[in-house]
Parts: C-alpha cells; sequence; structure tokens
C-alpha cells in the first residue's frame, strides 16, 4: 500500500500544480505495479527484507517530492505547492521514523514499536489537503458568480451605450424622415424600423415584463397606422393586469403584430382589420384577420409570413394560416411558463 499511496500523492501533487501527463507520471505507475508484483511472488521469510528496501524507494522518492514542491513555491510563489510541501513534511517524517525503527538492527525491544506511525500522519495530512481543496472550490465559484456578474455589468453597460448612440443618431435621422416622408407608407416604415431598433436593443431575455404594460403601446401604434391609411380595425385586448411573461416573448410578438399589420397595408387591400389578444394563465392566442385578396391556394408564402412561423416555433407554439381566396386569418397560440406554486 505504502508504493501505490506515494505514487498517486505524486501523481495528485502533478495535478494540483497542473503538469501534463508525461514519462514521470508513467514511470512512477510501472514503479508500483512492479513493487506489487514483487510481493505478490515473494516467499513469506523474504518480504520483510525487500519489503524494507521498496519502502526506502518510495521514502525517498517522497522526500524528493516534498523537496519539489517547496522550490516550486520558492520560485514561483505558488500556494498549492506550499500548502501540499507542508502537510506532507509530517508524513514523510513519521515515513522515515518507522522504516527506521523496524529495521536498524538493535536488540533493544523498547527501540522498536509494536505498530506503524505512518498511518496516523496520512488520515491528518488527507484532512489539511480536503480542507484547503474545498476552500479553493469556494473561491472559485466566488470568483466564477463574480466574473458573471462583471460580465452582465458590462453586456449592460454596452447594451444602453448602444442603445443611446442609435437613439441620439439613427433615432433622429428615422424620425426626420418620418416628418418628411411623401407618403404614408414611407412613414410607417420609418415608424417600423425605429421601433425595431428600440425592440431590438432593449431586449433583455432574461426578464420579465407586464405583458398588458408591454402590448398596449403596441396596439396604440397599430391603431395609429389603420388610421393613417384609412383602414377601419377593432382591436381588443383581454389581458390580466398582473400577467407577466418573458422579455422574449414580448419582443417576438411585437415583431409578429408589426409584420401581420404591415402586410395587410402592403399587399391585401382590405377595408377592415380586427386583432385580438387573449392571455390565460397557461396560454395566450392571437387572431389577426381582415378582409383583403387573402392568400391563394397557389401562392408561395413570403419571407415575413416564414419568419412568423419561425418565431412562434422557437416559443414553442402553434401558427394557423390557412390559403384562402379572400380575407385572411392568423391565428396564434403560445404557451406561457406555469408560475411556481
Amino acid at each position: 500500500n505504502l508504493e501505490w499511496a506515494v505514487v498517486f500523492l505524486m501523481l495528485f501533487a502533478r495535478r494540483l500544480l497542473t503538469r501534463p501527463w508525461g514519462s514521470v507520471d508513467y514511470s512512477l505507475i510501472v514503479y508500483a505495479t512492479l513493487a506489487s508484483l514483487v510481493y505478490a511472488t515473494l516467499e513469506y521469510e523474504h518480504i520483510n527484507f525487500v519489503s524494507r528496501r521498496i519502502h526506502l524507494l518510495s521514502i525517498i522518492a517522497a522526500v524528493v517530492l516534498n523537496v519539489w514542491l517547496l522550490m516550486e513555491f520558492v520560485k514561483n510563489r505558488n500556494r498549492d505547492a506550499l500548502v501540499l510541501g507542508l502537510s506532507l513534511i509530517g508524513v514523510v517524517a513519521l515515513g522515515i521514523n518507522d522504516l527506521i525503527r523496524h529495521s536498524a538492527p538493535v536488540d533493544s525491544t523498547q527501540w522498536q514499536t509494536p505498530f506503524y506511525l505512518l498511518q496516523f500522519g496520512a488520515p491528518l495530512m488527507f484532512v489539511i489537503l480536503t480542507s484547503y481543496l474545498i476552500s479553493r472550490y469556494s473561491a472559485a465559484q466566488r470568483n466564477t458568480a463574480q466574473a458573471m456578474q462583471r460580465e452582465q455589468q458590462a453586456r449592460s453597460q454596452e447594451r444602453d451605450r448602444i442603445y443611446q448612440d442609435l437613439h441620439d443618431d439613427v433615432g433622429a435621422k428615422l424620425l426626420t424622415l418620418v416628418y418628411r416622408a411623401s407618403g404614408k407608407e414611407e412613414a410607417g416604415i420609418a415608424r417600423e424600423a425605429l421601433a425595431d431598433i428600440r425592440d431590438i436593443v432593449a431586449q433583455r431575455p432574461t426578464e420579465e415584463q407586464k405583458l398588458r404594460d408591454a402590448l398596449e403601446p403596441l396596439f396604440a401604434e397599430c391603431e395609429d397606422r389603420c388610421e393613417s391609411a384609412g383602414l377601419s380595425h377593432h382591436i381588443n385586448l383581454v389581458i390580466p393586469k398582473d400577467q407577466s411573461v418573458s422579455a422574449v416573448l414580448t419582443y417576438h410578438l411585437k415583431k409578429i403584430v408589426r409584420e401581420l399589420l404591415s402586410n395587410t397595408l402592403r399587399h391585401a387591400n382590405a377595408d377592415h382589420v380586427e386583432i385580438r389578444c387573449v392571455c390565460s394563465s397557461t396560454e395566450l392566442q392571437l387572431r389577426f384577420t381582415d378582409d383583403g385578396v387573402g392568400i391563394a391556394e397557389s401562392a408561395i408564402p413570403g419571407r415575413g409570413l416564414a419568419g412568423i412561423r419561425r418565431r412562434v416555433l422557437e416559443l414553442g407554439g402553434a401558427c394557423d394560416m390557412p390559403n384562402e381566396a379572400s380575407g385572411f386569418l392568423c391565428a396564434i397560440h403560445l404557451p406561457l411558463a406555469p408560475k411556481d406554486p
């Protein structure tokens, strides 16, 4: 057992100090294996004689390990090497004591002890190392948490900076286009671009939002766009005031509603639009209809409608847009994460 204990301790020390596997490690394993084979093949009366010499080699290896650890600390100020080296000194001293007491050719029976002392020193060393490794693990967890917090703060600051730059520069230019647009369609496109920039930059996926507070400005925007286009409309929002959802869901929902309305305004030649959003504790239902030209059965959905389907699938929902010769219907069902009891 002593040979394998020393070998595993040396392997542990090399891993602790981030040394790569090499010829030293393989040589240690071969040494311990050969020692075990020698013990297994010896006659009983020769075991003491041979084992004392093999143990001497193991003790020498432990001394070399201790010297290497202390030199590693002196050279690189490696705290791991210092802790391991200091905890190993007592164990090596007890091992040398045992080897001398049971190997010296003396006649006094009081010189030799009836049991080995090494077995009492090794557990103490393992307690010290275990305590140190636990403290290292705790420190690594704290450092990781602090690093993640700093990274999150840096991302938030960068997001705020980008948003401010877009608001001050691009946003101002888009707002100028809104007022200088020659037609309602150009003004609507500029408004959409302005809203998209705000949503993309301000999105924080880990946050939750009050769904009604997030959607009311959106549906007010839809009413303005319909009125500007001379389109009659009926918009119904049935959402509990305290219903909270993820920022990701509200972000995609805004994009979906804007894209549906943009398709109607640009392509449907419709006179009336209905938008109904109903939310329960487990599901959100969005129903969008118009009385325009609809989608013919042979028609191939464009990028806008394909993008809507993709967003719904990302949210784990279902989307139904039947092909009809007159009128357009889009029914969307989105699951909501259940609240903790």
